[in-house]
């Protein structure tokens, strides 16, 4: 039996990341425009104005993508992260409602180690043997339940 999770950010999340970028872009174009800016001011822009756009633009290329199968769960957080446990790496797997945890991506030192989600309030705790912690989230809680529970019992 597997079980498979393709996840994106919320059309909302999205949204704003690309009115975000768009006023930025429109920013830097009206500055350029409307004063006589030093050439060295054209360097800074040329430095700033992908670094606050491609965060915004990479929501849309955003997946948390989970698998479970016999061999254990795998999570890719495309283009962020890659984990993979086996099951004898896992010492307990719960699902819980985590609730709000100042936003969605990759959480890393909440109060459940790291946590990956796009969206919602629900994932998958694992806690591995080595004492590490971590969230999954996932929109199929019900089916997560199912298959974990027959892989760990």
């Amino acid at each position: 039996m597997t079980f498979e999770e393709t996840q994106k950010f919320a059309p909302w999340a999205l949204w704003i990341g690309r009115v975000t970028a768009l006023l930025v872009i429109g920013v830097f174009a009206y500055l350029y425009l409307s004063y006589d800016l030093p050439p060295a001011s054209l360097v800074v822009m040329a430095i700033a104005l992908p670094a606050a756009v491609l965060p915004c633009l990479l929501l849309d290329y955003s997946r948390l993508k989970t698998k479970i199968d016999p061999q254990g769960i795998q999570m890719r957080f495309k283009p962020f992260s890659s984990k993979q446990f086996a099951w004898w790496e896992i010492d307990k797997a719960e699902l819980i409602d985590y609730g709000f945890i100042g936003g969605w991506g990759v959480r890393i030192g909440t109060r459940y180690g790291t946590v990956y989600n796009t969206q919602g309030k629900e994932g998958l705790f694992l806690t591995l043997k080595n004492g590490k912690t971590l969230i999954i989230g996932t929109q199929k809680k019900d089916e997560v339940s199912k298959i974990v529970s027959q892989y760990l019992g």
